[in-house]
């Protein structure tokens, strides 16, 4: 449906669980190792020139910032890998993402 500026996919998830907190137009999340999560959608992209926003709080013990790793964009999927500054793999909580673009 063309509805610019609507928000076609959102996802509020729990990576440390990991668990599906809410969603909307989300059919389920693979998580490929820690901090390595696809979203998987309920209806396709019409094509992967989508705009992805995320949000992911600080770790309040460590006080460390994510870093994420360049996204892999799909028709029917979104990749996002999140790091500590060592390079190992970090998981989320939470983690809140938004798409838009036209389905």
């Amino acid at each position: 449906k063309y509805s610019p500026g609507v928000a076609k996919v959102w996802c509020f998830y729990n990576g440390l669980t990991p668990a599906v907190r809410a969603s909307y137009g989300i059919s389920s999340v693979t998580e490929h190792d820690t901090g390595d999560y696809s979203f998987n959608f309920s209806t396709d992209f019409s094509s992967v020139n989508y705009c992805a926003v995320l949000y992911s709080k600080q770790d309040q013990v460590s006080n460390a910032n994510p870093y994420s790793v360049a996204p892999i964009l799909a028709v029917g999927s979104y990749r996002q890998q999140f790091t500590e500054i060592e390079g190992n793999g970090r998981d989320q909580n939470p983690l809140t993402l938004v798409f838009y673009g036209d389905l």
